[in-house]
C-alpha cells in the first residue's frame, strides 16, 4: 500500500522499521556502510530492551554494524588472538599484533556494553573476550 511507512521504509530506502530510543525511525539494512561514520553507524543499533523484547533486531542489528566496521570476527572467533611462535621471545611484529588485537577486542566489547542492559553487561564482565561474551 503506498504511503505507509513500513513498506515506504523497506522498498523504497532501504531500511526496515526499527523502533529505539536513539533512533525512533529505521535502523539496519544499509545497502552502503561506507558513507557513514563509526558514530552515526553505532547509533543505527537499538539498545537491547531490559526484557529482552526486541533481542532479534537487536542481534540483527549488532551484527551488521559490525560486520560493516569488519569487527564481526572478534564476536564468532574467526578474528583470532595472536599466537606467539616462541612464547619466552616474542618479536616486535607479535607484540605488536597481540597489542592490536586486544585494542580491537576491548573496542568491540565496550561497543556491545553500550547496548545491553545492565543487569546483562555485568553478567558478562568475567568474560575477557567479545567471543567470550
Amino acid at each position: 500500500m503506498p504511503g505507509t511507512p513500513f513498506l515506504d521504509s523497506i522498498f523504497m530506502t532501504g531500511y526496515m522499521p526499527c523502533p529505539s530510543p536513539r533512533n525512533p525511525l529505521y535502523c539496519c539494512h544499509m545497502s552502503d556502510y561506507s558513507a557513514m561514520s563509526l558514530p552515526a553507524l553505532l547509533t543505527t543499533i537499538p539498545p537491547l530492551h531490559d526484557d529482552t523484547s526486541n533481542w532479534a533486531i537487536f542481534a540483527m542489528c549488532f551484527q551488521e554494524a559490525m560486520e560493516a566496521m569488519n569487527q564481526w570476527g572478534h564476536f564468532d572467533g574467526t578474528t583470532m588472538h595472536p599466537i606467539l611462535k616462541n612464547a619466552t621471545h616474542p618479536t616486535n611484529m607479535e607484540k605488536q599484533a597481540i597489542k592490536e588485537w586486544e585494542q580491537e577486542d576491548h573496542a568491540v566489547q565496550y561497543h556491545l556494553s553500550r547496548q545491553l542492559p545492565d543487569y546483562i553487561f555485568i553478567g558478562l564482565t568475567n568474560h575477557k573476550t567479545a567471543k567470550g561474551q
